[in-house]
């Protein structure tokens, strides 16, 4: 389980980025936005990412990766938490 760094006011997403055959896939670019706020990442040699200290909002995740199809995560940001936000994409 992921540790909470999240203030009152904001939240973290959490998740593992995957592939359909089981592996995962590191350095996955990864951007989160919502109406206010933009936020990007990469996954790590795990395959895990962790957006920190959003504002509690909704967020339109997109998940790109050479060799793999683009794919998009809608994920809902609660104060005070982290939430998850893993996916699976399917090779080009």
């Amino acid at each position: 389980t992921a540790k909470t760094y999240a203030s009152a006011d904001t939240g973290n997403i959490f998740g593992y980025v995957s592939s359909t055959d089981g592996g995962v896939i590191k350095g996955v670019s990864i951007r989160g936005y919502s109406t206010s706020k933009r936020a990007t990442t990469k996954t790590n040699s795990s395959g895990a990412y962790l957006l920190l200290n959003l504002p509690a909002k909704t967020y339109d995740i997109r998940f790109s990766a050479r060799g793999y199809q683009s794919s998009n995560l809608s994920v809902t940001v609660i104060s005070g938490t982290t939430v998850p936000g893993s996916i699976t994409l399917s090779k080009n």
